[in-house]
């Protein structure tokens, strides 16, 4: 486990071994003053979470509930032991091997009502009540947390995210409670999604929409992308109504193996593209990293202040630029280029050179002002290449002004916590 947190680039963490082939827990988290450990045993970890984003200690408990029935009655006991130890706010998360209620469960051996009370009466001897949910419930894993957490977290919601036939799966716990943003214009900015290439039917719509606009490669461009979000919304809104159905329909969960595997693979690249994570490989699984860490680098990567050399402090994005003077860092550039480097430049340009320089891009890296990444167009440049690289080599050529293109992102990316100058 520690090989596995130290790849998904937890470096800090807690792992304890497993008894023969069952248990086994491992908590990871990155930045060394986020958690401390309060306790462990074979069925839990307790830590303390130094929250700086709501400025108040919270406690949480990764909670791994015995699978046989003899062992569950210890460790409803060891649930009251952990609210005794302090007041802080806690919230209780993992597999608890327990229901509270009948209809939480569908399929296989009914359970004992008494076994559903004692449950329910470890839950409210702790004072813990379930977390508001989206997503598939059919599970064991689950979130409850007291009164004092729920206060500290208002909008907090747990996510059952995407997973295969088990009864098992990955579950996000969101204390922001914002909405997950899958495909939207967010502040007039479309984004293409990757995971679209894996509709059978998309490229079809892809000829159809490019054979349709018209203008500029531009406004092709951005007709295309409000196409696409329109048409993403719908099919999401029609692959909501199936899971609604699907939910009612479990018992036939096996003969949609294959389905359900292609979502995964979906959400797959998605989250792989708004981690920025490129080393994933065909067949891994990593859906809930990939979550963690692009909800991990949203609250990290947030830069509030900066200050100047003479401790002078900026919080617009317009004062922050001033932060730096140009002066100092033209003057850290060097020549490098000699004249034969420059008679290379200068050759004519080719549209083979144009379509070279589309294959060698990395397919997911952040997308320009227009929202389309290169694999879009490495995937549909059967489509779109007709047209594209004229319009390039007549910008490289200075035959029409850049100036419509000629526009991109730099983003400060913090190497550490709550950076303030730029040093």
């Amino acid at each position: 486990m520690e090989l596995v947190r130290i790849k998904c680039g937890f470096e800090n963490g807690i792992d304890i071994g497993a008894m023969g082939s069952r248990g086994g827990l491992s908590l990871g988290w990155k930045g060394n003053a986020l958690v401390s450990l309060l306790s462990f045993s074979a069925y839990h970890i307790d830590v303390e979470i130094n929250d700086t984003m709501c400025e108040e200690k919270w406690r949480l408990t990764g909670f791994y509930g015995n699978p046989d029935e003899k062992g569950r009655s210890a460790l409803r006991n060891l649930l009251r032991q952990l609210s005794n130890i302090n007041s802080a706010p806690w919230v209780v998360l993992g597999d608890f091997n327990e229901i509270a209620n009948s209809f939480e469960k569908q399929g296989g051996r009914r359970r004992l009502e008494r076994q559903m009370s004692a449950f329910r009466t470890t839950l409210e001897d702790c004072n813990l009540f379930y977390i508001g949910f989206t997503g598939r419930w059919f599970t064991w894993e689950r979130g409850v947390a007291t009164n004092r957490w729920l206060e500290l977290f208002p909008n907090a919601r747990i996510e059952y995210l995407t997973h295969s036939f088990s009864d098992h799966c990955p579950i996000l716990l969101n204390t922001l409670g914002e909405a997950k943003h899958d495909l939207l214009y967010n502040s007039g900015n479309f984004r293409f999604e990757a995971k679209w290439c894996l509709d059978s039917s998309f490229e079809n719509l892809v000829r159809g929409w490019w054979a349709d606009s018209t203008g500029s490669i531009p406004d092709r461009l951005e007709d295309m992308g409000y196409r696409m979000y329109d048409w993403s919304r719908n099919s999401k809104r029609d692959e909501k109504r199936r899971r609604d159905i699907s939910d009612d329909t479990l018992a036939e969960i096996t003969d949609l193996q294959l389905e359900l595997n292609l979502e995964a693979d979906k959400e797959e690249l998605y989250w792989e593209q708004r981690a920025r994570v490129n080393w994933l490989k065909n067949g891994d699984r990593n859906t809930s990293f990939f979550h963690k860490m692009a909800g991990q680098r949203k609250v990290r990567n947030r830069i509030a202040i900066l200050e100047d050399d003479i401790g002078n402090s900026y919080s617009t994005n317009e004062d922050m630029i001033k932060a730096e003077s140009d002066d100092h860092i033209f003057g850290l550039v060097e020549k490098w280029v000699t004249d034969s480097m420059n008679d290379s430049l200068n050759k004519t340009f080719t549209e083979e050179e144009i379509y070279t320089a589309v294959k060698t891009m990395p397919p997911l890296k952040a997308p320009g002002i227009d929202g389309f990444v290169a694999t879009f167009f490495q995937m549909y440049w059967h489509i779109v290449g007709q047209d594209i690289p004229k319009y390039c080599i007549d910008l490289l050529n200075g035959q029409r002004e850049i100036g419509d293109i000629n526009k991109t992102r730099i983003v400060l990316i913090p190497k550490m916590d709550n950076p303030k100058n730029m040093t």
